[in-house]
């Protein structure tokens, strides 16, 4: 089984790879979510540099403890900071800089995440002067079409400098740590970032029962 599995992998990439470059985002999503429904039944798939080498566009793996496990995912859209990604297969995130913003289809509803001090963390590239605290605001839409907001209060400081592997190559990067809590709950969300301040990695809070692990595999 798990070999014919292997094979549909496979299979599923070489028909990938065959695709011309002027192929419609659309059709390149379609594989996507094909790849991705391929390993539902194993829900973490190892996926390598040598299987994803002809997807030439921006690429992100987006692992959950949700109902969303994992899934790659492509940009649909940008507009100014904001980048529209989807699995193909209906889930959707939507980034502000390495922020998440907004989610859809994966039982979270969140529509909207404000740092009080935008420039921060609205780049995948962290600026020279180091961001020591602001307000974060979370807008949730409820089932009765209202919304939810939480506010916290957030501090920030850099911690120790890891190697971190992305999909078979090593980065050195270093901690970027956001601790944030308000008078009901509390979170730390960390960010992986290069000597050139380029964020590889981040562990995101989204509510009190779900934080996402993102990791760009092509930028």
């Amino acid at each position: 089984m798990e070999i014919i599995k292997s094979c549909l992998i496979l299979l599923s990439l070489i028909l990938f790879c065959s695709c011309s470059s002027n192929q419609s985002l659309n059709d390149i999503n379609k594989k996507i979510s094909t790849l991705n429904s391929m390993s539902n039944e194993k829900p973490i798939k190892s996926f390598t540099r040598e299987m994803l080498k002809h997807i030439n566009y921006p690429l992100i793996e987006v692992k959950t403890n949700g109902v969303l496990i994992q899934a790659l995912m492509l940009p649909i859209s940008q507009r100014d900071n904001y980048s529209y990604y989807s699995s193909g297969s209906g889930q959707t995130i939507v980034f502000n800089g390495a922020i998440i913003s907004k989610t859809n289809g994966i039982n979270i509803n969140l529509i909207s995440v404000e740092l009080e001090q935008q420039q921060y963390l609205s780049s995948l590239i962290y600026p020279q002067k180091p961001l020591l605290a602001s307000k974060k605001i979370y807008s949730y839409l409820t089932a009765d079409n209202k919304i939810n907001i939480k506010e916290f209060f957030c501090k920030y400081k850099f911690g120790e400098k890891e190697t971190i592997n992305i999909v078979g190559i090593e980065f050195d990067l270093v901690r970027f740590i956001e601790k944030c809590k308000n008078d009901k709950s509390s979170f730390t969300n960390i960010y992986w970032l290069d000597e050139n301040g380029f964020i590889w990695k981040s562990n995101q809070w989204l509510n009190d029962e779900v934080e996402a692990k993102i990791t760009i595999i092509n930028p």
